[in-house]
C-alpha cells in the first residue's frame, strides 16, 4: 500500500500502487507535482464546508483524496476511462471516503451527450488519454463516453476549488462551466500543455472576473504569467487561476 501526505497536509492518504502511474512517478521522483499538491492542499483547507471541490480528470484520485483529507467539503472526482475509474473507486473505499467523494464516470466538456475518448499508451491504466487525439502518440483504442457540461451538473451548488487535468481538453471544460466560473470564481489549478492555450485560458478567465494567473514551478516557485508574457516555462505544467478577492 502506498501512503502519501503533503508537507502541509492534515493526514496521510492511502492508494493502491498496482499499475498506478501517479504512484510510480512519486516513488521515482519525490518532486512529482509537489508544489501543485501543496497549493491544492492549502486551498482545500481554506474551502468553506458548503462549497464543493471538483477534481476533473481524476485518474486514480490523488487530488480528490487530498481534498477529502484536508476539508469538510463534498468532493466530486470525474474520470472517464473505466480501468482508471475502478482504481479511483477502490482508493476512495480504501480511505473510507465513500460519503466524502462522489465519483462520476464521464468527461466534462463544452457539451452534454457522448464523445469519443482516445486511449494512448499500452499500460493497464494509461495516463495522457483524452477527448482530443494526442498530437504525437498513436490512439490505441477509442471509447464512447458520457459527456457533461460542468454547468449542467454543478450550477446549483457553490464551487470553491477546481483541478483540471484533461490532456489538452481544458478549454472545453472551462467553456462548459462558464456560468459557475462567473458566479463562484473558484480557485483553479489547471494543466496546460500547449503554449497558445496559456493566453487563451487567461483571456477566458479574465472576462469572468479572474485577475491572478501563475505558473507553478514544481521546485517551489510561482511565476506571474502576465510578467512572463504567457510564454511556456521549463518545469511547468500546472497553472493557478483565481480572483484575489476570493483568496
Amino acid at each position: 500500500m502506498f501512503r502519501y501526505n503533503t508537507k502541509n497536509g492534515k493526514s496521510q492518504i492511502k492508494m493502491h500502487p498496482n499499475n498506478d502511474l501517479v504512484v510510480s512517478s512519486i516513488n521515482q521522483n519525490k518532486g512529482w507535482e509537489k508544489t501543485s499538491l501543496e497549493l491544492w492542499t492549502a486551498q482545500c483547507q481554506k474551502n468553506p464546508d458548503n462549497h464543493i471541490i471538483l477534481d476533473i480528470g481524476a485518474y486514480s484520485g490523488i487530488y480528490a483524496l487530498l481534498a477529502a483529507a484536508n476539508s469538510n467539503s463534498l468532493v466530486y472526482a470525474v474520470e472517464p476511462f473505466p480501468a482508471n475509474f475502478s482504481i479511483l473507486k477502490s482508493n476512495v473505499e480504501l480511505n473510507d471516503f465513500n460519503d466524502r467523494i462522489a465519483t462520476i464516470s464521464a468527461v466534462l466538456s463544452s457539451k452534454t451527450g457522448s464523445q469519443t475518448f482516445h486511449i494512448t499508451g499500452l499500460s493497464a491504466n494509461p495516463s495522457g488519454s483524452s477527448v482530443d487525439p494526442h498530437p504525437t502518440k498513436k490512439t490505441q483504442k477509442q471509447l464512447t463516453v458520457n459527456s457533461y457540461k460542468g454547468d449542467d451538473l454543478f450550477l446549483s451548488k457553490t464551487v470553491g476549488v477546481v483541478k483540471i487535468d484533461v490532456e489538452r481538453h481544458e478549454m472545453e471544460v472551462l467553456k462548459g462551466m462558464k456560468s459557475i466560473l462567473r458566479l463562484d470564481t473558484p480557485w483553479i489549478i489547471i494543466e496546460i500543455l500547449d503554449e497558445p492555450m496559456i493566453r487563451e485560458v487567461y483571456d477566458f478567465c479574465v472576462e469572468l472576473g479572474y485577475d491572478s494567473f501563475y505558473a507553478v514551478d514544481e521546485r517551489g516557485v510561482l511565476f506571474d504569467m502576465v510578467d512572463k508574457k504567457f510564454k511556456r516555462l521549463p518545469n511547468v505544467l500546472n497553472y493557478i487561476v483565481y480572483s484575489a478577492e476570493n483568496v
